[in-house]
């Protein structure tokens, strides 16, 4: 069973953690017998994305699309490592990111 973490639900403000529905997508697909797969994307809620970013979903103006723009690296592995840390054990698969050559991410490859 696959689905998105949805960074800025899980993490609205850094460091304040919502797992609920994380939480209960996991363990429904875990007790239906599958396996789960979390989609790591859904870019980060407004404090996670570095001046450039946000001065371009501004200049874009699409700061209610700004997820679509690369977030703070640092933040962006401490979100990563804190998921993959929740649910150790109970899932194995992970993707990162989604669909990035469709035009949703508006990042270099680097980035």
């Amino acid at each position: 069973m696959r689905f998105g973490t949805a960074w800025r639900h899980t993490e609205p403000q850094q460091g304040q953690w919502n797992w609920a529905p994380l939480d209960r997508l996991v363990n429904a697909a875990t007790q239906a017998g599958m396996e789960p797969q979390l989609m790591l994307s859904f870019g980060g809620a407004e404090w996670t994305k570095p001046p450039e970013s946000l001065e371009r979903a501004r200049a874009d103006n699409a700061m209610n699309r700004q997820w679509r723009y690369p977030p703070r690296p640092e933040l962006w592995r401490e979100f990563v490592r804190t998921v993959a840390n929740r649910h150790r054990g109970r899932v194995r698969l992970r993707e990162v990111w989604n669909e990035p050559d469709i035009g949703f991410f508006q990042g270099t490859t680097d980035q």
